[in-house]
């Protein structure tokens, strides 16, 4: 792989071969507009900035896995860091946010057929419908429960950044291909994780309220805080083609960067939340005021009754 200077050009002339990474992205794009046409011609909504944001998660990762930014994070610390928050953190937030289980859920029923027949339930009372049996099943697994309790997801995020960093794990990944195709997939696959309990957009087994998915954003920042300190004071070098000037530069982005992202992450919820709290105060005020109406009225006609009884 290059170890060269840093250089636009170079993220074209250096790309790496990553066969899972290529298959698995074109087919969830494929999966995806797919389902979203067909949502479109039931004439059911569907936001295309959640389309956009998927297919934007997808690119990222894709860039990320097989341009030239891996042949820099050999001797460029700053295009490691920016390669692991793509890969683990931007990419997998992005796809999250598409809602892919809600779009496969409303995908998968099958349009009403029109028949002459009286019309029959599609299923008994008490068991899931056509529309949601499915992802039921799916976040009914005690496996998928115990892997996706928050806890649990924070916990294995947070592991794998320390782990990868502080552990010859970030060598092989830079240096081996093969390695990197499988870290690949962890760290996406972490990622997605992470995000899938937190951003509320998908159906999840564990539902968070907003101030717990704050708390769950903001005990982040310690960790690229540990994280990027600790990076910053090592006195000797982590690979043998990073240098410690390269190291320390690059773990202060990895650190800036981290939190950032996790930051605005935070303002969205809270604001998200904001919006909910308004909306529901406007939502209550109307019902105060038509049930006021409905007061005022019988008040008025039950008047009018006695005037005319009189």
């Amino acid at each position: 792989m290059a170890s060269g200077p840093l250089a636009p050009v170079s993220f074209i002339t250096d790309p790496q071969f990553q066969p899972v990474t290529i298959v698995v992205g074109a087919y969830s794009v494929a999966w995806y507009l797919r389902g979203v046409r067909r949502v479109a011609r039931r004439g059911q909504p569907w936001a295309p900035a959640r389309t956009v944001a998927f297919v934007a998660g997808v690119i990222v990762i894709f860039v990320s896995a097989t341009s030239g930014l891996a042949a820099f994070a050999t001797s460029n610390f700053t295009a490691a860091g920016f390669l692991y928050l793509s890969l683990g953190l931007v990419g997998p937030g992005l796809v999250v946010l598409g809602a892919p289980l809600r779009l496969a859920e409303m995908a998968s029923v099958s349009p009403a057929k029109p028949s002459t027949a009286p019309a029959e339930p599609s299923t008994a009372p008490g068991e899931p419908s056509t529309r949601s049996s499915r992802i039921d099943s799916l976040l009914a697994n005690r496996a998928v429960r115990a892997v996706s309790f928050p806890v649990v997801t924070w916990v294995i995020y947070t592991g794998s950044v320390l782990a990868l960093f502080f552990t010859g794990l970030f060598g092989e990944f830079l240096a081996n291909l093969w390695v990197r195709q499988a870290l690949t997939v962890v760290l996406v696959a972490v990622g997605l994780g992470f995000w899938w309990v937190v951003a509320g957009v998908d159906r999840s087994p564990w539902r968070l309220g907003y101030w717990q998915r704050i708390l769950y954003l903001m005990l982040t920042f310690p960790v690229f805080g540990i994280l990027g300190m600790t990076l910053q004071s090592e006195r000797s070098r982590i690979t043998s083609n990073i240098s410690l000037a390269s190291l320390h530069l690059g773990a202060a982005v990895l650190w800036v960067a981290g939190e950032t992202v996790a930051l605005y992450a935070t303002i969205s919820v809270f604001a998200q939340w904001l919006r909910n709290d308004e909306k529901a105060a406007q939502n209550h005020d109307r019902d105060s005021e038509a049930a006021a109406a409905r007061q005022l009225a019988l008040w008025r006609a039950s008047r009018d009754a006695a005037a005319r009884a009189n």
